[in-house]
């Protein structure tokens, strides 16, 4: 590990007990990312929050594609997804379908008769379109085909609705959309019926997997991770036209698994050993750009707890009276650092 640099000339033991005496008397300040610094009196330590990192998989159906749709069956069809391996919370989910014809040559006719509605494993379901372009809900609807490749998503501002209207009688473009409840022409939100209440936990990633926070609330919780089998159902509303689900998958966001973290403790010191206090030592991680500060008391230590380890940090001091041999200083964080030093002139 490269390891910061330590004054050389520091006592060993006298640095030692002057850590050991001060372990139980010491006061803190937690502070947020980038900006403020606590107006505390004594020695600090920070509570490092690590930017929260999203990562996607991509399931695809079980069910042998391409699957009919039934013409004029409520009941329609369904196909599986089978969802597996995630570790954390449901942030996002986006489907993605194609619809063709037996015959060939084009997607579902009519989509207007449709009614598509995804469920998943626990039993929250949402309706990806259904009867579009009938503001009764019963009605003929809109006489374009689906095709595709569509995604059906929170994350665009494209409108399935409107979209459909305005191509009667020709084919729905392909791309991502946002989904419409039966006889809406309003776009609504997906995710939220997926993630489950313990996103309503505002607490950091760092605090949940530590379980250090004494806020209330679910830590950690299980009953929303997306694994399980994803249902969509399928059904086709009136006489007349006919399709089948061409391909199909779901792909889910979730936080990405938390690299490891260490902590980093150090001390301000005069050129003769002594403390300095109101030294503002600041960290910054150059691969995710987060910043934190903090400001020594009359001990002159100072605390960052929770970096991700395997990132390369730059870190600083200032002072309004004094200067450094070593102001700045960069490395890679390996492990714990107990003897990061900054020495004044």
């Amino acid at each position: 590990m490269k390891r910061i640099s330590v004054d050389s000339n520091l006592p060993r033991v006298a640095y030692s007990i002057f850590v050991f005496v001060l372990v139980g008397c010491v006061g803190y300040v937690l502070v947020g990312p980038a900006t403020g610094v606590g107006a505390q009196k004594f020695d600090s330590k920070i509570v490092v929050n690590p930017t929260e990192r999203l990562a996607t998989s991509t399931f695809p159906t079980s069910t042998t594609l391409p699957l009919a749709i039934p013409d004029n069956v409520p009941a329609g069809t369904s196909a599986s997804i089978p969802v597996s391996g995630l570790t954390d919370q449901v942030r996002g989910v986006a489907l993605n379908v194609t619809y063709d014809q037996p015959a060939g040559g084009g997607g579902h006719t009519w989509v207007g008769d449709l009614n598509v509605v995804l469920t998943e494993p626990g039993g929250n379901f949402h309706t990806i379109h259904s009867r579009t372009g009938s503001s009764t809900g019963t009605g003929a609807g809109d006489s374009s085909d689906a095709q595709g490749p569509y995604t059906f998503t929170d994350g665009t501002a494209n409108d399935w609705w409107a979209t459909a209207v305005s191509t009667i009688g020709g084919t729905i473009a392909p791309g991502s959309y946002r989904t419409h409840a039966n006889g809406s022409a309003t776009p609504t939100d997906m995710n939220p019926v997926f993630q489950g209440p313990a996103l309503a936990d505002t607490r950091s990633i760092f605090e949940r997997k530590s379980n250090s926070s004494k806020k209330s609330g679910p830590i950690d919780r299980t009953d929303n991770l997306g694994n399980g089998t994803w249902t969509l159902a399928v059904s086709d509303n009136a006489g007349g036209d006919t399709g089948r689900i061409a391909a199909l998958s779901l792909t889910i966001t979730t936080l990405a698994p938390t690299s490891a973290l260490a902590d980093i403790r150090g001390g301000v010191r005069s050129s003769t050993g002594g403390p300095i206090g109101n030294a503002y030592v600041t960290i910054l991680n150059t691969e995710t750009n987060d910043t934190y500060t903090v400001r020594t008391g009359p001990l002159g230590l100072f605390r960052f707890e929770g970096l991700p380890v395997g990132n390369f940090y730059t870190m600083w001091v200032e002072h309004g009276r004094y200067t450094f041999d070593q102001p700045v200083q960069q490395f890679t964080l390996d492990g714990d650092v107990g003897d990061a030093v900054f020495i004044a002139n």
